[in-house]
């Protein structure tokens, strides 16, 4: 179930944007595709959803890695 955000609220948060390309082949199956994340131009390619989500929650979690070192 989604959280309420406050507009008050929202600059508490972190913002963070992707780009996902996808090739699909006429059955909409997943051949291959690239996560880009538009803040570090930094592209991640994968051929199944399985490396798609390791892609995503690898770049999350840098993110939080680097939000964390902003912080020290």
């Amino acid at each position: 179930m989604a959280t309420q955000i406050d507009d008050n609220m929202l600059g508490d948060y972190q913002y963070v944007t992707f780009i996902l390309r996808l090739t699909l082949d006429r059955n909409g199956r997943l051949i291959r595709g690239d996560l880009v994340d538009t803040a570090s131009d930094k592209g991640t390619r994968f051929n199944d959803v399985l490396d798609m989500t390791q892609a995503l929650a690898a770049r999350l979690n840098s993110s939080d890695q680097t939000e964390a070192g902003a912080e020290s």
